[in-house]
């Protein structure tokens, strides 16, 4: 099954999160800092764990593409 991400702002919290689905797996983080990056779990339901490392690599590579796009590639 495809892995489907979505980063997200919550600006009450002021803080950026990121949702993870692959098949019924759902996991979401939270991004502490953006240089240097810093992601966390903070939920997961499904057959995986929210920090094996496969999975916060694509994480990682996701979230870097997309801050990316919102600073203009700076």
């Amino acid at each position: 099954m495809k892995v489907k991400l979505k980063l997200f702002y919550a600006p009450t919290e002021e803080q950026y999160y990121i949702y993870y689905f692959k098949g019924f797996t759902f996991a979401l983080y939270i991004v502490e800092n953006i240089k240097p990056l810093n992601i966390y779990p903070v939920d997961y339901f499904g057959g995986i764990h929210s920090s094996d490392t496969e999975i916060m690599k694509v994480i990682e590579e996701f979230a870097i593409a997309e801050f990316k796009k919102i600073n203009n590639d700076f």
